[in-house]
């Protein structure tokens, strides 16, 4: 049962982009660019619709890099995801590369540039391997989790 289930997990790997790649945990998003370069996840418990963009593409190893991020609450009522709703989140990003445990060298840098959009700078991945992003989104005091992986080659 162990081997098939590593097995498995293997060909699922296998299977996904090399580059910017999508946990089977951001099933709803989509680990394809579209035509402006962005990449779309929905956040872990369901609450935004995150699109990310990382400046420049591919990730660069061991040079600086930005992302430019933007975030939409998703609502049951489709009329209340209006400016008011973006305007209030704030965004905090890290990264980790869990297999070794230990992150990121730098701090990133983050710059709001307009209703739920910021620029994330200052981010560096100084080596090679398996890197997760996490993008947490904070309202109304409550904080909940985007993430995206990276596979550096």
């Amino acid at each position: 049962m162990r081997f098939l289930r590593n097995t498995i997990s293997v060909a699922l790997l296998i299977s996904l982009h090399p580059g910017c790649t999508q946990r089977a945990a951001d099933a709803g998003g989509s680990h394809r660019a579209d035509a402006d370069g962005y990449r779309q996840i929905t956040s872990n418990g369901g609450a935004y619709r995150v699109r990310y963009r990382p400046r420049p593409q591919p990730i660069p190893m061991n040079a600086p890099f930005a992302l430019d991020v933007e975030i939409e609450p998703i609502s049951k009522d489709a009329g209340r995801a209006g400016g008011a709703e973006r305007s209030d989140v704030m965004l905090n990003v890290d990264a980790d590369m869990p297999e070794h445990g230990h992150g990121m060298n730098t701090k990133p840098i983050i710059t709001r540039t307009g209703p739920g959009r910021f620029t994330v700078g200052g981010l560096l991945f100084h080596m090679p391997g398996y890197w997760e992003v996490y993008l947490d989104i904070t309202r109304d005091n409550r904080t909940e989790r985007a993430q995206f992986d990276v596979t550096l080659e």
